[in-house]
């Protein structure tokens, strides 16, 4: 699905309806966050978006709920691949510096620390494992996703 403005939209809805319901659900929302623009803020997105492409998660709509309900309907996001680089995508703090200039919805991100050895990782991805598996859906809200990055002297 390619659009260029809310009214775009309508294109998809009624052909192939199922193909694109998704698609068009999570750009109605995308467009509602971005109405509230200044228009200067709206440019500045424009240009911070250009050859990256932003990894978020439409939640909130009752007709596509997961485990948890959402208080309301948003996108939550999480990161930004470069598209031009060879590299996976930038760093979640890189990531986040971006969502938090425009006031985007993020998930929760906590750092595990920095690891030289492999098995102090792995002994604290089992505390990791077992302090979330413990808890309920309405604390964690659906578990955690861990992400692996690697980090070079340059990064730091």
């Amino acid at each position: 699905m390619i659009v260029r403005n809310a009214e775009d939209i309508q294109k998809y809805e009624n052909k192939n309806a199922m193909r694109y319901s998704y698609a068009v659900m999570f750009a109605k929302c995308w467009f509602a966050l971005i109405s509230e623009f200044k228009k200067k803020d709206l440019e500045n997105l424009k240009q911070d978006f250009a050859n990256r492409t932003y990894v978020g998660e439409y939640i909130g709509n009752q007709a596509c709920q997961h485990l948890v309900k959402y208080s309301r309907e948003t996108i939550v996001f999480y990161a930004v691949v470069d598209n031009l680089s060879k590299k996976i995508c930038k760093l979640p703090e890189e990531s986040y510096a971006l969502f938090k200039k425009y006031k985007l919805d993020t998930v929760r991100i906590n750092s595990m620390g920095l690891y030289n050895d492999y098995d102090h990782m792995c002994d604290d991805l089992q505390r990791e494992f077992e302090r979330v598996s413990g808890l309920s859906i309405s604390e964690e809200e659906e578990g955690m996703v861990i992400y692996f990055v690697l980090r070079h002297k340059e990064d730091s």
